[in-house]
């Protein structure tokens, strides 16, 4: 094997833009399918170890513990995804300041928890205990995710499914393993904290051994640290408007409507989800090539490639989300009841319904990430305020007379908006 040979395996940046974009894609698309496969098993392993009431406590505290994920990750991910695509330096300064801003806001997020521990008045004590214990697993996330947006700020999304499917494999034995013998929410969260501790650990050695530049140093100045938490923010705040968009009509649903209409919409809402896969792939294999692409604006080559990709991509996702969306309009009458059962027969239309949002999605899904490559990311904030806004008063209009439908349609006219909305912010 040649020098040039070499470097291509060992550096996927000396690889061509278009092809390491389509390599990266398959790689985080099989990612994707092995964390929803083990998903899936994990979930069904749960529920049915700890019985309906058990699995009702752990989802309260698994919930908790994805907003507190969501809240002391403060966006750094994805900073660190461009930051570190732009300059190709892994042991930059801005990692240690946003792992440090992580852990802050992870220990600040401990004593909240612990003191307010209190304020869970309807749960168990074993509840409670479990969110605590459960809690200490911010700790090592704070690592894992660091370490992983390195990896794929490297484009190394191959060591990135290696580690994606050692964790689930290690998740899924551990999780067997306890329920078998207490069967018990402690047990199941102090082993879900050891599975964290080695996926971090892991996380670290892939980086080490993977990254030639590789090298962490924990010593960060105080103005690094302000420089990050500054950049981070937009990020921050675009990760919490993201979940509450995401979860809005379930929410407003369980408010204008009813336990059947809001059950319906979730029904729906399973359906349509795994059509995103590619586009989590796309786009995600798309964001660290755009930001080096990007950072090379003077290179009127760069920059034409740049869009070239760019273009062929949002063309790629538009095709197959049209296909996609056209599919299920016609097949959701048989996907539905073979999925559920034919109790949700009301789901159908729903569903349909929710099919045609995905080519609204597609494009303000695209020109997010363009936006964020191109630094742009407060006007991208500027606009999910404006999406978010618009959805909250089409819920607010359209649920009480129309149920799951007026949700179903609130979740296409605020794509609609949104996307709208990002080609004028963009120009």
């Amino acid at each position: 094997m040649d020098l040039n040979a070499r470097l291509l395996i060992a550096y996927p940046a000396a690889q061509p833009a278009a092809r390491r974009i389509k390599l990266n894609s398959i790689w985080l698309l099989l990612t994707r399918l092995i964390t929803q496969a083990q998903l899936v098993v994990f979930t069904v392993l749960v529920a049915r170890s700890l019985g309906v009431a058990g699995f009702g406590q752990y989802a309260f505290v698994a919930a908790l513990i994805f907003l507190g994920n969501v809240a002391t990750t403060f966006g750094t991910d994805t900073l660190l995804i461009r930051e570190v695509a732009r300059t190709r330096q892994a042991n930059d300064g801005l990692i240690p300041a946003a792992l440090w801003l992580q852990l802050a806001l992870s220990v600040a997020w401990l004593v909240i928890i612990l003191w307010g521990a209190s304020a869970f008045s309807g749960q168990s004590t074993e509840v409670v205990l479990a969110l605590k214990v459960y809690s200490l697993s911010l700790i090592p996330l704070a690592f894992f995710t660091v370490f992983t947006a390195v990896l794929r700020a490297h484009e190394r999304m191959d060591l990135y499914l290696l580690l994606n499917g050692l964790v689930a494999f290690i998740q899924l034995g551990g999780a067997w393993l306890v329920l078998q013998h207490s069967g018990n929410l402690l047990s199941l969260v102090i082993a879900l904290n050891v599975v964290q501790l080695i996926a971090a650990v892991s996380a670290g050695l892939l980086c080490r051994i993977g990254l030639a530049t590789f090298h962490f140093n924990w010593l960060v100045t105080r103005s690094r640290l302000v420089q990050v938490a500054r950049l981070a923010w937009p990020f921050a705040l675009l990760s919490v408007l993201a979940v509450i968009y995401q979860r809005l009509g379930v929410l407003m649903l369980s408010t204008l409507g009813t336990d059947a209409q809001v059950g319906g919409f979730a029904a729906a809402a399973r359906v349509i989800e795994p059509l995103k896969m590619l586009h989590f792939a796309v786009l995600g294999a798309l964001l660290p090539a755009l930001a080096r692409l990007t950072m090379q604006a003077d290179d009127l080559r760069q920059t034409q490639a740049a869009a070239r990709i760019f273009r062929r991509s949002l063309l790629l996702l538009l095709a197959f989300s049209t296909v996609a969306a056209l599919a299920l309009i016609g097949l959701a009458q048989s996907i539905v009841p073979l999925l559920f059962g034919g109790g949700y027969a009301e789901s159908v239309p729903v569903v349909q319904i929710l099919a045609v949002s995905l080519i609204p999605y597609t494009v303000s899904a695209c020109l997010s990430v363009r936006l964020v490559t191109q630094g742009k990311e407060r006007r991208l904030l500027w606009a999910t305020v404006i999406g978010l806004s618009a959805a909250g008063l089409l819920n607010r209009g359209l649920i009480p007379g129309y149920g799951s439908i007026g949700a179903a349609l609130t979740v296409v006219g605020s794509e609609v908006i949104l996307a709208g909305t990002l080609l004028v912010v963009r120009r």
